[in-house]
């Protein structure tokens, strides 16, 4: 079986049957077929053993809940294709898109990751490719005239990448620290190896988020602090990361308590507590 495949597509999964059940039929229909299917169940109490009578994959069951970039690895670690495609569950891939990404990938040098362009439900534009400037920590949408070209560089691919097998493992992997800005980390250690990470813009997939706005917990508010800071130790210059200190906690904290944790569901005091949580294990951890 090993022989035959080419490409190992890795979904976790957290919560979400019904996304995931379309996200595979995507998959299914996709015009490539040298490929295997590895679903990584985070959520303890779902029984998901259902769809290995509906699709042809490898289901991994969690007996506790571990988060998402240690599924992504152990994924990896058991993938047979020397390609891998990590793909979140509420995604809907065109049918040509895969055959699409590994063509590009495997005709092209010097490639770390190769993701496809991302809609909306609408099919407005989700992620066309991104550049960091290190003083705010999401990085910067590139010129949208970048879309006339096939290729678009990027400084970070977000919710759907294809790298190779040696890649993924030369530079270690997603690191398990960032549980936020966790594709950012690693496209810029590729960088820092000589890769280049690009947005394929011939092939699509339709990302179905949701509203994050009003449905992240509190536990999700920590860890988007934390990896916000953690990236920017990491990566920014000195002086723009002293910029980033000086600034980020009373602009952030303003934002977040003025507009966004008012219109967040659930106690707010857990999403305050967790927001100082995510601050203190940015900076000191």
């Amino acid at each position: 079986m090993g022989k035959n495949i080419l490409l190992t597509i890795i979904v976790p999964t957290y919560k979400r049957p019904d996304k995931l059940i379309r996200c595979l039929e995507s998959i299914f229909r996709s015009t490539y077929k040298k490929i295997e299917v590895i679903v990584i169940n985070d959520s303890p109490e779902d029984d998901l053993s259902f769809l290995n009578k509906k699709f042809k994959i490898h289901l991994i069951q969690h007996k506790k809940e571990t988060y998402w970039v240690r599924s992504r690895n152990e994924g990896a670690k058991l993938a047979n294709g020397p390609l891998l495609f990590f793909i979140d569950d509420d995604n809907i891939i065109k049918i040509d898109t895969i055959e699409k990404l590994v063509k590009k990938y495997k005709n092209s040098e010097n490639i770390g990751l190769l993701g496809p362009l991302m809609l909306n439900k609408d099919k407005s534009l989700w992620f066309y490719g991104a550049k960091a400037n290190w003083i705010n920590p999401y990085p910067k949408p590139v010129n949208i005239s970048e879309l006339k070209r096939d290729l678009i560089e990027t400084d970070v691919i977000p919710n759907a990448y294809m790298i190779s097998k040696k890649s993924y493992f030369l530079v270690g992997m997603e690191d398990q620290k960032f549980l936020h800005h966790e594709e950012f980390d690693l496209a810029q250690r590729l960088k820092r190896k000589g890769f280049k990470n690009y947005i394929y813009t011939k092939a699509i997939t339709v990302h179905d988020h949701g509203s994050v706005v009003t449905h992240i917990s509190p536990f999700r508010l920590r860890t988007i602090i934390k990896g916000h800071i953690m990236i920017e130790k990491k990566y920014a210059p000195l002086w723009k990361f002293i910029i980033f200190a000086i600034l980020y906690v009373p602009i952030n904290f303003a934002y977040y308590s003025l507009y966004k944790i008012p219109k967040l569901n659930g106690p707010k005091l857990a999403y305050y507590k967790n927001y100082i949580k995510g601050l203190k294990e940015g900076y000191f951890n």
